[in-house]
């Protein structure tokens, strides 16, 4: 005789709809975790930027409306003369002359006339006539933004005579020429460097401050301030050493030159600068939190530690793209060149001659990386030296005010 399975009774069971699938798999929020108000913020910054980041799309292309008409004609003349051009910008020195041109490019035989608008309207179309009449065997016409419509209508008549560049072929042209100087404009606007910005005027504000101090007993630091503490401690390690790291990769070579790979590169850094950025982010919060609650200890070790060179350390990092810095960025280029032409004339030694063989041949992005990197290394090392800072200065006086 057979053994008959016993079977249980399923009734009363609820049957899962697709709405109860659905909750199954939600994700989960660092909130939903029962993390304190205090504490979450970090856990939720992470969250949110990796969510993101899976969706974001790095583009490779400069923020072009951050710039005014002086500072683009600066870049382009920098561009320019990266590539063996001389520039002049009459729109400077010679309005008389300017005849429809902000700058002169010259290269041998070669002349362009360019004009630079952010966005040209009807009172421009006389520029654009002028620039038109020009002799030089090349007239470009540069704008960022889309022109009004009566210039458009002008626009029509000269097509043939004038190139037009909106700000796409602008951009198509830079990473073209010079993608080196492009990753770096790139780089500068990335909101790391107002985050480190921010940095620099709060810790540089508590310096001027503490100046006018004089060192007082401090209350003992309660669990809280602890955490807070400890968090500090952290995000100043994480924007120290993995840059310590990642240098380590950055200075060794890569002698491949392809616009893929330094677009890959680009994309990959520009994710890179999002993770640190956040944990600058949560440095900044924990860094008022804990402030608000130990003023006393934090202006104490600024007091004791104010002739530090990690001070030097936090404007290490700069992302100055002001016209003052891009004029001087362009006579710094064009004294090189002079300098690189008197070089030339007498004959360099073996040695030399293969160092400089050796860096032409190094991938331009690559190149800007290992810059950028070495520079937040060491603003990282800066910010941890801070932190280090308050830890020693709580452990001077440690039984003075253990924790409650």
């Amino acid at each position: 005789m057979k053994n008959r399975r016993k079977t249980r009774s399923v009734k009363n069971v609820r049957v899962l709809s697709l709405k109860d699938i659905a909750n199954a798999f939600e994700v989960v929020t660092p909130q939903d975790a029962n993390l304190s108000e205090d504490d979450n913020f970090e856990e939720s910054l992470d969250f949110e930027e990796s969510i993101n980041r899976g969706t974001r799309e790095y583009k490779i292309e400069i923020d072009w409306n951050q710039f005014d008409e002086p500072q683009i004609q600066t870049l382009i003349a920098i561009l320019f003369q990266s590539i063996g051009y001389s520039s002049e910008n009459w729109h400077e020195s010679d309005r008389a002359r300017e005849e429809g041109a902000d700058l002169v490019i010259k290269k041998s035989k070669e002349n362009i006339a360019l004009a630079v608008k952010v966005k040209p309207k009807s009172r421009d179309r006389q520029q654009l006539s002028d620039l038109s009449k020009r002799t030089e065997q090349k007239k470009i016409y540069v704008y960022i933004q889309t022109p009004s419509g009566k210039f458009r209508e002008c626009m029509s008549e000269y097509d043939g005579t004038v190139d037009f560049w909106d700000k796409k072929k602008l951009n198509d042209f830079f990473v073209n020429k010079n993608m080196g100087f492009t990753a770096s404009l790139i780089f500068d606007s990335h909101k790391i460097s107002q985050t480190i910005r921010e940095a620099q005027g709060t810790l540089f504000k508590l310096r001027q401050k503490c100046l006018n101090l004089e060192k007082r007993m401090p209350k003992g630091l309660d669990s809280q301030s602890f955490k807070w503490l400890f968090r500090l401690k952290d995000s100043g390690v994480s924007l120290y050493k993995p840059n310590e790291n990642v240098i380590t990769l950055l200075e060794k070579p890569i002698n491949i030159k392809k616009r893929e790979l330094n677009e890959h590169f680009l994309k990959l850094f520009l994710e890179y600068l999002d993770i640190l950025n956040s944990r600058l982010v949560s440095f900044l919060h924990y860094f008022e939190l804990f402030y608000n609650r130990n003023e006393d200890l934090v202006n104490n070790s600024i007091i004791e530690n104010d002739g530090r060179s990690h001070w030097l350390y936090l404007l290490q990092y700069k992302s100055d793209n002001s016209l003052p810095s891009l004029k001087k960025e362009l006579k710094e280029a064009i004294d090189n060149d002079e300098i690189l032409k008197t070089l030339r004339k007498r004959s360099p030694d073996k040695e030399e001659k293969n160092y400089w063989k050796e860096r032409a041949k190094n991938n331009d992005v690559w190149a800007v990386m290992e810059s950028r990197v070495r520079n937040l290394m060491i603003f990282g090392a800066g910010i941890e030296a801070i932190v280090d800072d308050i830890v020693d200065e709580y452990a001077r006086h440690y039984e003075k005010y253990q924790p409650s």
